[in-house]
């Protein structure tokens, strides 16, 4: 591809299932051939920009092609016949091509003759080559060959895309929608943490160089593109890095590449780039924009882009963009698959905000509502662990219960907060940034945000702030019922346990690779929510001993007073309980609607434990309360609807 968006005109078929790596009979790991693309340049470049030209029979071509048009007929190496020019620029062009035994159809990039000469240009091209063929991802493009052909011109193959640039889509529909952004972001930020993990920082991220495939059954393929000026973090001799040269496409480098300090690049480069892109996306203009290259630089390095608020971006999503946009490195978001995971988060918390209601609540959508609570309602009055009582309603009962039970606010009971307002009486400068999680306990405060734990003992304390074991997001805070230990889940996996002022830590433990999304802490052991499962570890060691497999990932976890031994978990749809003592799963309910959040009301406990569910259910919003018993220890637990309440969104 000549360049981003000439890419956009190639056409052909695609396929994301096909050869993942070169095809050159080389048997190197994936950080092997990176590592030999960095030693193969630098002999590039003492040779005078390639290693040897061969002679190849078959070709049609009697002598050098004059213009890229002479080229169509050529066939490469006996094996790859030159079709149609698809594209044309500055660097070389690109052609569709065709195996000649096995009709296969291909992209061939070639490196203008005259650049071929060029040790420097003729570097970046086999660098780029060899990148893309070492990456093994279906949303890198991949790259199948490279040689040069009889007439020293060096040649790469590719497979064939059919589909737009994405600064081609911004160009024709402009911002994209939450559907569109998902569908986008997700593959291109996964391609990313693939490249940083083998070592390649690409430092040329644009719309140009991301590839949006539509594909038959209308889904899209999202393919990054080339790697010519890319680093290789581990190969520290790489001879074309050098400070105080701007290398990237402005409008989309970092503030550190805008300066020029190249040699220290790394995988947060990219990560500012995706946030420029991802901002682009949703508002329909740049981040960074001027008329001349010295003030958009100035920009980059010393100014903030128009807040997204103004184009009605939701403040989750905002705060996104803005997490991966900060100048410092070291206070951006510290890998790409963070991006999606806390972009996917902003949007469904954007999903569980009542919405305006500009008209009145129908006679049916009561009716339909009091009907679905009274199932649900029938189904949860029994005793966990025996045979399930049917669950049985009628629509008579749904209408008289709509009758005689008018809406009412939900009831606030007391709860660990979450809040990034307020969290008893603190300031909220103390809380600082709005993607803060805060747990009170007993007037003390602890506040966990990105790579630190703070503590305050009081309103008029100074805090203790201690580093976490990674700069990611920290998505779960707990902290235990008798005060002496604080569990911290991280969104990358680790899990770190802390005395209750934060003197020391008791361990740190990373639990694979997807964020830990509940913590509770139980007598002698933590438990943890990732993925679809929950895990026991012991509290001393973080030695994991046992695990439970969920119906969907559970989103929040507690325990309840007087049930010391029985864990609660909470995942979009279901409400999940485990006996901790005997390690084995007591049962899940379906709650007939989206769960929102649950917990447990301290307060009354004399007749039992009292918990609480908040869903929504269309137009309405519910809570309900449930007084939790367990007559013997070894028997089942009793859980009976005490209250229900209905607030119809606003």
């Amino acid at each position: 591809m000549a360049n981003g968006k000439q890419s956009g005109a190639m056409r052909g078929s695609s396929s994301s299932d096909g050869p993942s790596a070169a095809d050159s009979g080389s048997s190197h790991s994936a950080e092997g051939v990176l590592a030999v693309a960095g030693s193969k340049v630098r002999q590039a470049h003492q040779t005078g920009g390639h290693d040897s030209v061969e002679t190849f029979a078959g070709s049609g071509l009697s002598q050098a092609p004059q213009t890229p048009e002479d080229r169509i007929g050529q066939v490469l190496s006996g094996t790859y016949r030159i079709e149609e020019m698809i594209a044309v620029g500055g660097m070389g062009a690109v052609y569709r091509a065709s195996h000649a035994r096995l009709s296969q159809p291909f992209a061939v990039k070639f490196l203008d003759q005259v650049l071929a000469k060029d040790s420097e240009a003729y570097g970046r091209f086999r660098q780029e080559a060899e990148i893309a063929a070492a990456i093994n991802h279906n949303n890198v493009l991949q790259v199948f060959d490279f040689d040069i052909d009889k007439f020293g011109s060096p040649y790469m193959v590719m497979e064939l895309l059919q589909g737009r640039t994405l600064d081609v889509v911004l160009n024709e529909q402009g911002a994209l929608n939450k559907r569109e952004i998902l569908a986008i972001f997700d593959p291109l930020c996964r391609a990313l943490d693939a490249c940083h993990a083998a070592g390649v920082v690409h430092r040329d991220l644009k719309p140009s160089n991301i590839m949006v495939c539509s594909q038959a059954d209308g889904s899209v393929t999202v393919k990054l593109l080339d790697f010519g000026i890319s680093k290789i973090t581990h190969d520290g001799n790489d001879g074309m890095t050098r400070d105080n040269i701007v290398m990237g496409t402005p409008n989309y480098m970092s503030p550190e590449q805008a300066s020029g300090q190249n040699s220290d690049l790394d995988a947060r480069a990219d990560i500012f780039a995706v946030g420029a892109i991802l901002y682009e996306s949703l508002c329909g203009r740049r981040a960074f924009d001027a008329d001349g290259l010295p003030q958009l630089l100035h920009k980059i390095v010393y100014k903030e882009p128009a807040s997204l608020s103004e184009e009605g971006v939701p403040d989750g999503v905002r705060e996104v963009v803005e997490a991966c946009l900060h100048k410092k490195p070291q206070d951006r978001l510290q890998r790409t698959a963070l991006i999606i995971a806390e972009l996917r988060g902003a949007y469904d918390a954007q999903e569980k905000t009542p919405r305006a209601n500009s008209g009145g609540v129908s006679v049916t959508a009561v009716v339909a509502a009091a009907l679905t609570s009274a199932v649900v309602a029938a189904g949860l009055g029994f005793g966990l662990g025996s045979k399930r009582a049917p669950a049985v309603a009628t629509a008579a009962s749904a209408v008289k219960v709509a009758a005689s039970e008018k809406p009412r606010a939900p009831r606030s009971g007391k709860e660990a907060r979450a809040s990034n307002k307020s969290a008893d009486g603190y300031a909220p400068q103390v809380i600082g940034t709005a993607s803060a999680r805060l747990v009170s306990k007993s007037g003390r405060l602890y506040r966990g945000d990105r790579s630190s734990l703070s503590y305050w003992s009081d309103r008029g304390a100074d805090p203790v702030t201690k580093v976490l074991p990674s700069a990611a997001t920290v998505t779960a805070l707990q902290v235990h019922e008798n005060g002496k230990l604080v569990a911290v889940g991280q969104g990358d996996g680790w899990v770190s346990v802390w005395g209750h002022e934060l003197r020391s830590e008791t361990w740190k433990r990373k639990f694979g690779a997807d964020a830990v999304t509940g913590i509770a802490l139980g007598k002698g052991f933590v438990a943890l929510a990732q993925g679809s499962k929950v895990e026991l570890a012991n509290t001393t060691t973080g030695k994991a001993f046992k695990s439970f497999a969920t119906v969907e990932p559970p989103r929040g976890m507690f325990f309840a007073p007087g049930l010391e031994n029985v864990l609660f978990a909470y995942g979009s749809h279901h409400f999940m309980m485990f006996d901790t003592k005997r390690r084995q799963a007591l049962d899940d309910l379906n709650m007939g609607g989206h769960v929102i959040r649950a917990g447990v009301d301290e307060d009354g406990q004399d007749d039992g434990a009292h918990l609480w569910v908040e869903f929504d259910q269309g137009q309405w919003l519910i809570r309900r309360t449930y007084r939790v018993t367990r007559p013997s220890r070894e028997g089942p637990v009793q859980m009976s609807l005490t209250d229900t309440r209905w607030q119809a969104r606003p």
